[in-house]
């Protein structure tokens, strides 16, 4: 198929929105084509095949001899048509956008009659929408403002209040630039790229002036600020208000944006526990719990296999085993199916492993074969701190030299190969340590403290006691 983006729609379409397209391309106010439709209809019985430009032109023009431009032009009409549905459906899921904009229609025909209908219909809408996030703002502000633009076109001497719309229009542009804010603050921190904004600093003066404190008592502002707050400082009090807002406030916003509150919270506290912090793991680990009861991990059917890791090892840190064997059992549909399995395993192993079964563990893992070298890396620590609490030193040694070997042979670890060669440099060290040489321990002791790129650091300490 020549048109990727085509093919690509295809091939995420859910089975309802299929059939809501079926009746959609035969709509003559949408489309007119006869060719679209064959087409369609060609795809959609068809869409796990691989098909040929040829297989595609026969179906849309039974009997016509091959063109490549008129295929182009039919494909490009198709997705048209599939991207006109994506607007109109994505219209119908935001009942107060859909009904600002007949609000708009009857003003901009000059109907006052019907726009007082919609605009009543839109308030009581609003009034029942328990939501108080950014877009809720938004469209108290535009309908304001369409209040505005129809009785100022009547009388020019007309008694307008402008302070209302004013007020929702700085409280979503606020609360958006927080939001940007964080995400900017959350991208500088997984690449090398820094955002200089002289514009924000002006603005957290702004809000955090003493006759601005009104702005906090706003939820869309207030959480915004407070997630920007604990991802730019190391401040337990921003943390807990953060909590404390997420509680209270977390159904008035969308799941989109529930999980960047969550995520803030939850990045926070995993940074607490990587400085030691140990009174974290409960706090992150009931974060988690929330999220997972309000279902904001769950993206486009999926739970990303790094807070699906993350549960884990928080469960296992608190000794939640019971929980942590049934969220494994549960949330395996929710992995990407490509390494569902080998997630599955791997995190199942070291349940296991922390419930001392070690066979089962290790059988585990033997069927834990990830496509990228880093999962696989990961996995061959897990046996290699069974093999070392089991007391199997020479099968131990035996697999240091061939862990190594396939760190060396890496190219594309980066800082990573580094990371590894210390632990396995360091593992070596411990088998060779004589139990009762309190010099001896105290210096491994000192040396693996003083490393700062040492996986599993806690674990070789815990090793000298």
């Amino acid at each position: 198929m020549h048109n990727s983006r085509l093919l690509q729609l295809f091939e995420h379409l859910r089975e309802q929105e299929f059939r809501e397209l079926k009746q959609f391309v035969r709509s003559p106010f949408h489309n007119q084509r006869e060719d679209v439709v064959q087409l369609f209809d060609f795809l959609r019985r068809n869409r796990d095949r691989a098909l040929q430009p040829e297989q595609l032109f026969a179906a849309a023009y039974p009997g016509r001899p091959f063109d490549a431009r008129q295929l182009t032009y039919v494909q490009s009409y198709l997705l048209q048509v599939i991207e006109e549905y994506f607007t109109i459906s994505e219209m119908r899921k935001d009942t107060a956008q859909r009904q600002l904009l007949l609000v708009r229609s009857y003003r901009r025909h000059g109907l006052e009659a019907g726009f007082r209908k919609q605009v009543r219909r839109l308030q009581r809408t609003l009034q029942v929408d328990e939501r108080g996030n950014l877009a809720k703002h938004h469209v108290r502000y535009q309908l304001a403002m369409e209040e505005y633009d129809l009785q100022k076109n009547r009388r020019r001497d007309a008694s307008l209040n402008l302070h209302y719309p004013t007020e929702q229009l700085d409280i979503f542009l606020l609360g958006s630039r927080l939001r940007q804010a964080c995400t900017m603050l959350a991208h500088e921190r997984l690449s090398e790229v820094h955002y200089q904004d002289s514009l924000l600093t002006h603005l957290i003066a702004f809000i955090e002036a003493p006759e601005q404190v009104s702005l906090l008592e706003v939820p869309a502002i207030a959480l915004y600020y407070y997630c920007y707050k604990s991802m730019l400082e190391e401040n337990d009090a921003h943390f807990q208000r953060l909590r404390e807002l997420i509680q209270r406030y977390r159904q008035q916003f969308d799941v989109e944006e529930q999980l960047e509150f969550y995520i803030a919270a939850i990045n926070y506290g995993i940074r607490q526990l990587n400085q030691g912090r140990r009174e974290y793991v409960r706090q992150t680990f009931e974060l988690y719990r929330e999220g997972l009861q309000e279902e904001v991990f769950i993206e486009r059917g999926e739970i990303s296999q790094f807070n699906f890791k993350n549960i884990i090892a928080l469960g296992l840190g608190l000794q939640e085993y019971d929980w942590v064997e049934q969220f494994l059992h549960s949330y395996k549909p929710f992995l990407e199916a490509t390494n569902r399995e080998q997630n599955y395993n791997y995190n199942l192993a070291k349940l296991y492993y922390e419930k001392q079964e070690f066979d089962k563990a290790m059988q585990l893992l033997q069927e834990v074969k990830y496509e990228d070298v880093l999962p696989n890396l990961t996995a061959k620590i897990l046996l290699l701190k069974i093999y070392y609490e089991l007391g199997e030193k020479e099968v131990l040694y035996s697999f240091l030299h061939s862990f190594e070997r396939l760190v060396r042979r890496q190219r594309r670890l980066g800082y990573h190969k580094q990371n590894y060669l210390n632990l396995i440099l360091t593992v070596r060290r411990l088998l060779h340590l004589n139990p009762f040489d309190r010099t001896a321990s105290s210096k491994l002791r000192s040396n693996i403290e003083g490393i700062e790129a040492l996986p599993e650091k806690q674990w070789l300490l815990r090793q000298l006691t």
